[in-house]
């Protein structure tokens, strides 16, 4: 079927793949560019997956690209097209070479396209592959479901629907690509998979679990899949062993957690959106340009200072902000300093129902004041 190229006006000619079931009758036909290897294994791929299932034998007609010598008793097929049919668990086969009778339904299926398809679609223009294939779509459906003559009531696909789809073996979760490797990896306790010298990040929660690695040496890209539904978790490009291991990605941190892996910068921001700007002034005091406990430090400081009630700490800051040089221990100094003089005073906690929960400071309730207390009730 031809083509028109709309960026240089060339016509393309489409060449065919047609396969067939044996039982049914079931007609597959799709549009190629060509008649290259990997056409052929592009055709058969869609045609199983048309069938939805594989079949226990696939026979071919002796096309040079996945045949490389025809003979009556040992034909030599293509290695692509033996690893092929190891992947999708079918037996490869190739026809007698001249003996037409040993390809006939698949030569009447070739028939049944020409009359009921071809002929339909010869005086309309098309300007894509996928055009070309969107237009045979709907009529092979009417092609499978048309009422067989040696058999009425009955059709091509009422047949394969009722006595062989529950023949055909099931589909790999991952279609097959001449390019790409298929294998399995448990992921590490670091939520990493080591392929080679060099560890990938995976989402969190697949901790000593097996997925499916595919590595696609044509794009340069490596997928991990699950393996009891076929997701796609995610993708990433393949790394040199000297570029060492993936970074960490925080796309695939879930978000209640993120803040687990956040720089400097990310909790400065967050410091300053959550308690102000007289906070972001100590904090940034506090994580120095040269301090490698900078992120532990603004940790500790964020969650010490949501604990409290916003005037009680901006007394704290005040204090702090005095100071030429502001650490860590110098913040709990003057916490513990703004205690003693204000008392301390815990933000109020806002139950699920609406009301708010007043919190005691209970640091020291085994002391002599707790039990005097516990004697007087």
């Amino acid at each position: 079927m031809c083509w028109k190229n709309k960026n240089d006006g060339s016509v393309q000619t489409a060449q065919i793949f047609v396969g067939v079931l044996c039982y049914s009758g079931l007609i597959f036909c799709t549009a190629t560019n060509g008649q290259t290897r990997e056409d052929w294994l592009a055709g058969i791929t869609k045609m199983f997956h048309y069938f939805d299932g594989v079949t226990e034998e696939t026979w071919l007609d002796n096309s040079t690209p996945l045949v490389k010598n025809a003979d009556k008793y040992d034909p030599d097929l293509a290695t692509e097209f033996s690893n092929f049919c190891d992947y999708y668990n079918t037996l490869g086969y190739a026809v007698e070479p001249g003996k037409s009778r040993h390809k006939a339904l698949v030569e009447n299926a070739v028939k049944q396209f020409q009359d009921r398809i071809l002929n339909h679609l010869n005086k309309r223009s098309f300007f894509s592959i996928e055009e070309i294939n969107s237009a045979i779509e709907p009529l092979l459906a009417q092609l499978n479901n048309a009422e067989l003559t040696e058999r009425p009531g009955s059709s091509r696909f009422s047949r394969y629907k009722a006595e062989e789809r529950n023949l055909l073996r099931p589909l790999p979760l991952i279609e097959y690509s001449a390019h790409s490797k298929v294998m399995s990896r448990k992921v590490r306790p670091n939520n990493q998979i080591r392929l080679g010298n060099v560890r990938y990040n995976v989402p969190w929660g697949y901790v000593g679990k097996e997925l499916l690695v595919k590595v696609d040496t044509h794009t340069k890209e490596i997928s991990f899949i699950d393996p009891s539904d076929g997701e796609i978790l995610t993708t990433t490009k393949i790394r040199n062993p000297s570029e060492g291991p993936e970074p960490q990605r925080k796309d695939l941190i879930p978000q209640d957690l993120k803040y687990l892996v956040e720089n400097k910068e990310e909790l400065l921001d967050r410091i300053r959106v959550q308690l102000g700007d007289k906070a972001w002034e100590v904090a940034k005091r506090l994580a120095k340009p040269n301090n490698s406990m900078a992120v532990r430090h603004l940790k500790g400081f964020l969650s010490m200072s949501k604990k409290y009630e916003k005037d009680f700490m901006d007394k704290v800051y005040g204090e702090l902000l005095k100071k030429a040089i502001i650490s860590f221990r110098g913040f709990r100094d003057a916490l513990q300093k703004v205690e003693q003089t204000e008392g301390v005073r815990y933000k109020k906690k806002r139950l699920k129902h609406g009301t708010t929960l007043d919190v005691i400071d209970c640091r020291s309730v085994r002391g002599a004041e707790y039990y005097k207390d516990r004697l007087n009730h």
